[in-house]
């Protein structure tokens, strides 16, 4: 119990110890410009989000996405919506289009020098043909892959006073979640880089 009270009183800690003058200022930049790259794998969601160890397909992905904030939700976390264009290439083109709300954290301010930023952005992602193990996954269960869920859990890094510019890691996600929609278990993953400008 009083591990946990700990850990508790250190998350509490971490959290709180972002809202500096600059983090402060750092709430007036609720729009964001982001580009980013990446390639898919074979791998579930699971096995996915380690990229070092992740079976990697031939096939790659190249997109841009644009956010802004509109709640503050406390705690120093904001609320928006992103909306998404992605090439997908390889063996096959297609294209990607995707919108969703998104949940970010400001940032956890590390040894006075840089920024930890964790978001997750859930909505709909729409293609116009499957490529890669998507393919399989479709015949295999007898699905339809073009409207999928969303999901992009992210690792953004800044440094202290120039929040202004992130480098991103996002595992960019698209689901059936068991069957809920077009049939599907999984549709595809990819470990991704890019870069985000806030303004």
């Amino acid at each position: 119990m009083k591990k946990c009270a700990w850990a508790v009183a250190a998350v509490w800690f971490l959290l709180g110890s972002g809202l500096t003058e600059r983090a402060a200022a750092d709430e007036d930049l609720s729009r964001a410009v982001y580009v980013f790259a990446g390639r898919y794998t074979w791998s579930s969601m699971g096995d996915s989000a380690n990229p070092f160890s992740a079976d990697y397909e031939s096939n790659y992905v190249l997109a841009a996405a644009y956010a802004r904030d509109f709640w503050d939700l406390g705690w120093r976390l904001a609320g928006g919506l992103e909306g998404g264009l992605a090439a997908r290439m390889g063996y096959r083109w297609s294209v990607e289009v995707w919108g969703g709300l998104v949940v970010r954290h400001r940032g956890i301010t590390l040894a006075d020098r840089m920024a930890v930023k964790p978001s997750l952005t859930a909505g709909l992602s729409l293609i116009d043909k499957p490529i890669g193990v998507e393919r399989a996954r479709k015949a295999g269960h007898d699905g339809n892959p073009i409207l999928l869920f969303y999901l992009g859990p992210e690792l953004a890094f800044s440094l202290v006073g120039r929040s202004d510019w992130e480098l991103v890691y996002r595992l960019h996600h698209r689901s059936g979640a068991n069957q809920t929609i077009g049939g599907m278990m999984e549709g595809h993953n990819a470990n991704t880089l890019g870069l985000r400008r806030r303004f």
